[in-house]
């Protein structure tokens, strides 16, 4: 009778087990007030003056009116048991248009596509990285980032001023701050692990998340600008 059960008992505990998972919300605020942005010159390019008529300026510091902070890259790190996780079939996609890349801020898996989209084929894309390979591409292109780092510098050789960040991970469990400073990270497995929050200018700070099932809220996160 035991040994008709055992089976059924393995199966309910696996199914269990597997289910404890949960997701990992909260907000990044700046403490303090931000540094003002620089006005950006735009008397050579005379197409982009056109289309913004009140200038543009840089994006280092975008807070809400109640002290959320916009583009702050929110990621798990521990071993998660140990577990390996495939990256999506479908690429993420990086896009410049108006003179701005798009998105600032960005995470992606090792070996998850990296779309870039141009309206035209002048665009000089060149992407700083250490730990992965480099690259610069003229117009449009597909890359594949195959280690996991943080901070990667993408920049454009024809606009000075338009630069982008971008992180890779061997995990999904990332998330980017929106315009009100709230993130949200789905499905993280039960455990204790690190919590990152990564700004560009500000730096990186960690706390400690214990992950149970159902939504773990995470105080508030302040970074100081720098």
């Amino acid at each position: 009778m035991k040994s008709r059960s055992l089976p059924l008992l393995v199966v309910v505990l696996s199914t269990a087990l597997a289910a404890r998972a949960g997701d990992v919300t909260g907000r990044v605020v700046l403490a303090g007030t931000p540094p003002p942005e620089t006005k950006i010159d735009l008397a050579d390019f005379p197409t982009l003056a056109k289309r913004h008529p009140n200038g543009l300026t840089t994006r280092r510091y975008q807070v809400s009116s109640e002290g959320g902070l916009q583009n702050v890259l929110v990621s798990i790190r521990g071993d998660f048991n140990g577990r390996t996780f495939e990256p999506p079939k479908a690429g993420v996609v990086f896009d410049h248009q108006e003179g701005w890349f798009a998105p600032y801020v960005m995470g992606i898996q090792a070996g998850q596509s990296l779309d870039l989209r141009h309206p035209s084929d002048d665009l000089y894309l060149q992407a700083t990285a250490k730990t992965n390979k480099g690259f610069r591409y003229i117009g449009k292109g597909s890359h594949i980032f195959r280690m996991p780092e943080t901070g990667i510098r993408l920049s454009c050789e024809c606009h000075l001023w338009n630069f982008a960040f971008l992180s890779v991970f061997d995990h999904p469990f990332f998330a980017v701050t929106g315009r009100d400073g709230n993130y949200r990270i789905s499905g993280v497995p039960a455990g204790t692990y690190a919590l990152d929050v990564y700004h560009p200018k500000a730096g990186t700070f960690s706390a400690e998340v214990v992950v149970t099932d159902g939504e773990v809220r995470v105080p508030d996160v302040a970074v100081k600008p720098r």
